[in-house]
């Protein structure tokens, strides 16, 4: 009977894993930008029932820079004449005029990767 029980609890465990981590799935999207509209295809992730955009993809495709270190626990975003670091050990992210935004759940972090939510993407950038 123990070992009936451990084995549930593996995988128990599992499952939550699988659907709190989920791995990057590319999806289409129209991301549109003062007028500019870009049709993409970019990685996405679902945690806890939230979507989140690779940046660093979308930056790619659209001309800014994002750059993470995880040593610093920050995240350097470029674009559109903007530049905001969003430090994670303070949960905040702070334009280069001193504006502060607190970062709440608008960031995931996975395997070296910057995930986004398009909310807070529109909140700094205007990037809708």
């Amino acid at each position: 009977m123990l070992r009936h029980s451990n084995f549930l609890h593996i995988w128990f465990f599992f499952l939550l894993f699988c659907l709190v981590f989920s791995q990057p799935a590319y999806s289409k999207m129209t991301v549109e930008y003062q007028g500019q509209v870009y049709s993409l295809e970019l990685p996405t992730i679902k945690v806890n029932g939230s979507d989140y955009i690779s940046v660093e993809n979308l930056f790619k495709q659209i001309g800014g820079v994002e750059y993470y270190s995880p040593i610093m626990k920050k995240v350097n975003l470029f674009f559109g004449g903007k530049n905001w670091v969003l430090s994670l050990d303070k949960g905040t992210a702070i334009a280069e005029s001193g504006e502060e935004i607190p970062l709440g759940r608008s960031i995931v972090i996975q395997e070296n990767s910057v995930y986004v939510s398009p909310q807070f993407l529109n909140q700094l950038f205007g990037i809708s």
